[in-house]
């Protein structure tokens, strides 16, 4: 059984207009539906399913692998295992045959569970974007160190020249001025140039950095795949679902 509809309960009967057998379940604070079964086969003896308020019969999903069926209206008949019940609680399995209204309509269980958990929504693992975040983060602080680094390696000139300068006062070192100046002077001419192509470099390996992040760091519903936005991981973790499609975005397999 679908774990993830523990303790929720779907609501079973006739719909009038196409003769289906009507499924009901909240799902998320609104009532969600769906059909089961061919068209025209269910016996006008099964009551209508309207949800909550007027119903066949209603399941209850429950821990230990349990339903709890019940039958909704005392002038309903809920056969389980040909046994009429008011409220009756059983283990899940294949052998369970559920009967509705003196004809004895039967439904599967399993049909009814696979009806259900379709009508939640679809549930994604969002584990490898926590990669895809952290990645990102590091490029950029490696991006930043770089800067930094380039900052404190171009400050070599100005030590060059104050050495150059020092040479000017100690008789022994006054051939070495010329070489420090010479070096100074050299040194100066890469880091003024560099200088001045390294902002639009940085920019463009910011973008790259960027444009990557944002074709990975998507809804892992292969229907959706929009972008998630500039929110860290941890707040993904916490919001637990797609802007957009609305998909459930956990960290665990999808099922």
């Amino acid at each position: 059984m679908d774990t993830r509809l523990i303790g929720k309960t779907i609501y079973i009967g006739r719909e009038a207009a196409t003769s289906l057998l009507r499924l009901m379940m909240n799902v998320d604070g609104s009532m969600k539906d769906t059909s089961v079964d061919a068209a025209g086969k269910v016996p006008d003896t099964v009551s209508r399913c309207l949800g909550e308020s007027k119903a066949h019969c209603s399941v209850e999903f429950c821990t230990g692998n349990k339903v709890k069926i019940k039958n909704m209206n005392d002038h309903n008949v809920t056969l389980i295992n040909d046994h009429a019940i008011d409220v009756k609680m059983v283990d899940v399995n294949p052998q369970l045959s559920i009967k509705l209204g003196p004809d004895g309509y039967k439904i599967g269980l399993d049909a009814l569970i696979s009806a259900a958990s379709a009508l939640l929504p679809q549930l994604y693992d969002i584990r490898p974007l926590e990669k895809v975040w952290n990645d990102y983060e590091n490029q950029l602080r490696d991006l930043r160190l770089k800067r930094e680094r380039f900052v404190a390696v171009s400050s070599i000139t100005g030590i060059l020249s104050t050495c150059g300068m020092v040479c000017m006062f100690i008789e022994p070192l006054k051939d070495l001025r010329i070489l420090f100046l010479v070096i100074t002077l050299v040194l100066s001419i890469y880091f003024i140039k560099a200088r001045l192509s390294a902002p639009k470099k940085n920019m463009e390996e910011e973008q790259k950095i960027k444009d990557q992040f944002m074709d990975n760091y998507v809804c892992p519903n292969p229907n959706c795949n929009h972008f998630l936005g500039m929110s860290p991981y941890r707040v993904l973790r916490q919001n637990k679902n797609c802007p957009y499609c609305k998909a459930k975005l956990e960290e665990t397999s999808a099922e």
